[in-house]
């Protein structure tokens, strides 16, 4: 994924960190997936704590799985998506955080949105909410009766066996099958094998151009393909760089009434060395300066309310794409059933994509 510098959002600022004391173990190991943090914000860290952060980057919740089961890599901190922090909470692969040792998230004040996405779910107490958004469609705006179909459509578009279109398909069973659940009007997280029948038989006699992953967003600029799924952040991604560039913009997203709101969230395994070191950096980064800063290289939506009204009113975004969850329409956030559910939907998406 790429992500932007959005100029003129740096604050300057001086950081005080919340007292956390140095312990005997001055390196602190954080995965996170690629590019999605200010490394600048890192060096500072280091700076002010004389902590020296060794910092890895993967490309899916699924290869985090694989690097926290195989343990090789003691890390201290890491950065998943909701159903895998579900995933781990069942099989006791992280902790609970110590909130007395991060006195900037008391007095943050978290999206309503946010909240209501978390509360109540297993992993709440174990994690600080990082980035937020949707899953939804990126289209070519010069395609004529585009936009038309998609507003009445949905996600139905993608299924639509007679569709002219090219159609690309985003390459994981949760979500291409989770899009064809939401379009049925049932929750991704049904358990229910008729449910996942019809979803599979969606997908499975769909006239799908190609399947991709962040290739797709390009794809839909080039003109390669007209419409995919994708993640809102993939969508600011390139909504940046192209107002960056001074370049034309061709493409929109839009979010289907029914969809995913997906949350990203700093965790600390049962495992880690650094404990006191990794709340010490997850206080950092909330600072209210620091996330702001942080928000404006990253470009997802923030959990914080006083970070993205400025970034919503600072660089004239449209709330009705910025904000994950507007009034009115349904959102579901993914949940980790079990392995034997995970494997039931990775063999109907392999059985589709074979057709």
């Amino acid at each position: 994924m790429k992500k932007i510098w959005i100029s003129g959002i740096l604050v300057l600022m001086g950081v005080v960190l919340a007292a956390c004391g140095t312990s005997e173990n001055d390196t602190l190991n954080v995965l996170n997936w690629g590019d999605y943090i200010n490394t600048d914000l890192l060096e500072r860290f280091e700076e002010e704590t004389g902590i020296t952060v060794v910092y890895d980057e993967v490309g899916s919740n699924e290869e985090m799985d694989v690097r926290i089961q195989l343990g090789t890599t003691q890390y201290d901190l890491m950065v998943p998506s909701d159903y895998m922090m579900d995933k781990w909470v069942q099989e006791g692969q992280i902790q609970a955080l110590d909130y007395d040792l991060l006195p900037n998230y008391d007095a943050a004040n978290l999206m309503d949105g946010v909240v209501d996405l978390i509360d109540g779910e297993r992993f709440y107490e174990y994690m600080v909410p990082y980035f937020y958004g949707t899953i939804g469609l990126m289209y070519n705006t010069e395609v004529e009766g585009l936009e038309e179909a998609i507003n009445e459509q949905g996600f139905g578009m993608l299924f639509d066996q007679d569709s002219p279109y090219a159609i690309g398909m985003y390459d994981s069973p949760r979500d291409a099958l989770g899009a064809a659940l939401m379009h049925l009007g049932y929750s991704p997280n049904t358990e229910d094998a008729s449910h996942l029948q019809m979803a599979e038989t969606l997908l499975k006699f769909a006239n799908i151009t190609a399947y991709g992953e962040d290739d797709l967003n390009d794809r839909v600029i080039e003109g390669n393909l007209d419409v995919a799924l994708v993640y809102s952040g993939d969508y600011f991604d390139e909504l940046y760089a192209h107002e960056g560039e001074g370049l034309d913009v061709n493409f929109a997203y839009v979010a289907p009434t029914r969809t995913n709101v997906w949350v990203d969230g700093f965790v600390i395994p049962t495992d880690a060395e650094n404990v006191e070191a990794a709340h010490a950096f997850i206080n950092f980064m909330i600072d209210p300066d620091n996330a702001l800063e942080n928000a404006g290289y990253v470009g997802y939506t923030p959990v914080f309310t006083d970070t993205y009204e400025t970034i919503l009113n600072d660089f004239e975004l449209d709330a009705s794409i910025f904000n994950p969850i507007p009034s009115g329409q349904t959102r579901y956030i993914y949940q980790f059933i079990s392995s034997a559910h995970n494997e039931a939907l990775l063999e109907a998406f392999n059985r589709a994509k074979s057709n």
